[in-house]
């Protein structure tokens, strides 16, 4: 019975090894926040004229102290999230092209330390309603790097979108720079992909995309690291 997963698992590894998937631009356009351009020490709720869209308490900041806010990882601004009341109404997407194939997502978060205003925040990562990951920040943390791997299994056009989920019952908010979503390096996608197929083969996950071209309510594959 184990016969036709070893081949498939075999398969797969071969596919990689012999046509290892070629290196592409990254996916992600202004994962540093810096447009639209504002003025040194401001920020601003839901900005226009990015990749970006801002939904809700979310935004932008060069800068301001008033936040605190910690200093930019890449460029001179940042990205926020807030929350006062309902978690879920604030977000941040924007829409890419997946070719299909193993990615990683690699990020920087960091809380608030605003007396009074914690940075004690909850988010996940989707790609239009089919959730690929999630992360939390805490008070006073400093930008930290982060990365998760998924895959996808055809090629798709979507929303990539951070949505806050729950939070520390007050104003609360968490930070965003650096946000990539790139093909996985070797030996990641053969790992991955060997990971994806036992998944499917011994729990029958549900397929990312259907034959429709419409999501599924699980991702196939998602690894956080």
């Amino acid at each position: 019975m184990f016969k036709p997963l070893i081949s498939l698992v075999t398969a797969v590894l071969a596919t990689f090894l012999v046509e290892p998937p070629t290196l592409r631009a990254a996916i992600v356009t202004d994962g540093g926040f810096e447009t639209p351009a504002i003025p040194h020490g401001t920020y601003v709720y839901n900005p226009t004229g990015s990749a970006w869209n801002f939904v809700g308490f979310s935004g932008i900041i060069h800068e301001n102290t008033d936040w605190p806010a910690p200093p930019a990882i890449d460029g001179s601004q940042i990205a926020f999230l807030q929350v006062l009341t309902n978690p879920s109404a604030s977000e941040i997407w924007q829409t890419v092209t997946l070719t299909g194939g193993c990615y990683e997502l690699t990020y920087h978060s960091a809380g608030r330390s605003r007396p009074g205003y914690p940075g004690n925040l909850g988010f996940d990562f989707f790609l239009d309603d089919v959730r690929i990951g999630s992360g939390s920040t805490y008070t006073a943390q400093p930008f930290t790097r982060h990365s998760l791997f998924f895959y996808v299994d055809q090629a798709m056009t979507a929303k990539f979108r951070i949505v806050a989920t729950t939070f520390a019952g007050i104003d609360t908010t968490a930070f965003f720079d650096g946000i990539e979503i790139t093909p996985c390096p070797e030996p990641s996608a053969i790992a991955l992909a060997s990971l994806c197929v036992c998944s499917f083969a011994s729990k029958r996950v549900r397929r990312l995309i259907s034959r429709k071209g419409q999501p599924s309510k699980s991702p196939l594959c998602s690894v956080d690291s």
